[in-house]
């Protein structure tokens, strides 16, 4: 690669992150998207900010460029809105204010059962060493947390369908 090609071209997603002013994470989602990709281990700058300017669409080379994307983006968004709308239709869907009261009952169900944890623990550390308290309260608190996800899996998951 020549010297001067050189200069308009950077190595790392980091550098390229850097001077384009956005965060490497969105550099990642470019190159999903089809960003130009490295040449010779490089990124290309002036090839990537076309490419950039093109998808926003501040760059037009024709009267079509760009607009198949957002033709595609436009019918996509339609079919999934479509298909929560049959879904609903179906009742496959919960609605949203079922989901949150459930929800927040089991938060509930799972504060009582913490604020419980003391007087049904208590006897059972009675002379026992730091180090087995701390196993026994280790071994509730984990029994706690995962009946809550385990209730939690059956109340949304397959399990639930089952029953």
């Amino acid at each position: 690669m020549a010297e001067e090609e050189k200069k308009l071209a950077v190595k790392t997603v980091k550098e390229l992150a850097r001077l384009m002013y956005v965060t490497e994470r969105t550099i990642l989602r470019w190159k999903k998207k089809g960003m130009p990709p490295k040449k010779e281990g490089f990124y290309d700058l002036e090839a990537v900010g076309i490419w950039r300017k093109k998808m926003l669409g501040l760059m037009k080379t024709n009267a079509s460029d760009g607009e198949p994307y957002w033709r595609e983006m436009i019918a996509k968004n339609r079919a999934r809105l479509l298909e929560v709308k049959v879904k609903k239709l179906q009742g496959k869907l919960i609605p949203r204010e079922d989901v949150e009261l459930r929800d927040r009952m089991r938060i509930l169900e799972a504060k009582n059962v913490f604020f419980v944890l003391p007087k049904k623990i208590a006897p059972m550390l009675v002379m026992k060493s730091q180090e087995e308290i701390e196993l026994i309260l280790y071994k509730a608190i984990r029994e706690i947390i995962n009946d809550f996800g385990r209730d939690r899996m059956s109340r949304y998951g397959r399990r639930d369908e089952q029953k």
